[in-house]
């Protein structure tokens, strides 16, 4: 029985895939679960958003849970899990998975699983920095590419599945100043802006299952740009620039149809570029307390408002 995957994991080495397939088997013939993956090969792309989500160069008042060197900088983790360098984890050498339950804690199946894997050249490496769900498979990696799909029963149909989308990004109209709706990408490690010479009704008809879009307040964006692993401070509200702006970390501008993305955010902190300090917060607050007060803010009370809590954190 293969390895099984779940939440899109997969391992693209055959030598790591066989190799945990066959310590499955071994532990389903003793009786214990088999052995699931949800986080297995990851591309450069995504280590980077991932270091970049969990480190930062600035740690602020956050809570530090570690420091690790990287391109002569010293980054501080701010997330309890930790991350490899990048070009150095073995999720990127596709060598290793994060296993599930019950392979992820202290558990009697675990702790056979860790006898059996000598056997086929795994090891726990994660109990070296507190990740039991971690393990890395170390001999050769063999052919690189996704497993050939399984044969079809005969008499059957030929016709592959045809792939859906996955939903990981939301497509959002943005209300809550005057009466304009601001249409947005959030995925994750990536914010987007759409103006009106974007194709956003087909981009949102490709990215999202049910073509729909989500209504949203302000008042919603901080948490949902945390869930999605995006900074806080990277947009702005500029009626004299066209009223909603996104800062992009390449450029330093913040504008409408501007894109922001975590990996761009790394690449703008390695090549040393200044980006402008920005501070949505009191917009949200001065959007909060209208919807209070039943009050619709145009682009004249929404200035007003920030300007009086501005004026009140600056006192």
């Amino acid at each position: 029985m293969p390895l099984g995957f779940s939440d899109g994991a997969y391992n693209h080495a055959s030598g790591t895939r066989n190799a945990f397939g066959a310590l499955s088997d071994d532990l389903v013939r003793e009786g214990h679960p088999p052995m699931v993956s949800r986080s297995g090969d990851r591309e450069p792309a995504d280590q980077l958003r991932i270091w970049y989500e969990r480190m930062t160069l600035s740690p602020g008042n956050r809570k530090v849970y570690g420091r690790k060197w990287w391109q002569g900088r010293l980054w501080y983790q701010i997330h309890p899990d930790a991350v490899g360098i990048p070009d150095t984890s073995n999720h990127e050498k596709r060598r290793s998975n994060d296993l599930r339950a019950p392979y992820n804690a202290d558990t009697a199946a675990a702790r056979r699983a860790k006898e059996l894997a000598k056997r086929h050249n795994i090891t726990r490496e994660g109990e070296n920095f507190r990740e039991l769900w971690h393990w890395t498979y170390w001999g050769p990696l063999g052919t690189i590419g996704a497993p050939a799909p399984a044969p079809a029963p005969a008499g059957g149909s030929t016709n592959a599945p045809v792939p859906k989308e996955d939903d990981d990004m939301l497509m959002l109209n943005l209300h809550g100043i005057g009466t304009a709706t601001h249409k947005v990408a959030l995925g994750p490690g990536i914010f987007r802006h759409f103006i009106g010479t974007d194709p956003y009704e087909k981009i949102k008809n490709i990215a999202r299952i049910q073509d729909d879009w989500q209504d949203v307040s302000y008042t919603e964006l901080p948490a949902l740009l945390r869930t999605y692993g995006c900074d806080l401070n990277i947009w702005d509200w500029n009626p004299s620039a066209g009223g909603f702006c996104i800062l992009d970390p390449l450029t330093g501008t913040v504008k409408p149809g501007n894109v922001w993305t975590a990996s761009g955010a790394t690449r703008a902190a390695i090549a040393g570029i200044k980006l402008p300090a920005l501070d949505p917060a009191p917009i949200v607050a001065a959007v909060r307390a209208a919807l209070a007060n039943g009050v619709r803010l145009d682009e004249k009370a929404i200035a007003k408002l920030v300007d009086e809590l501005q004026k009140k954190t600056d006192g």
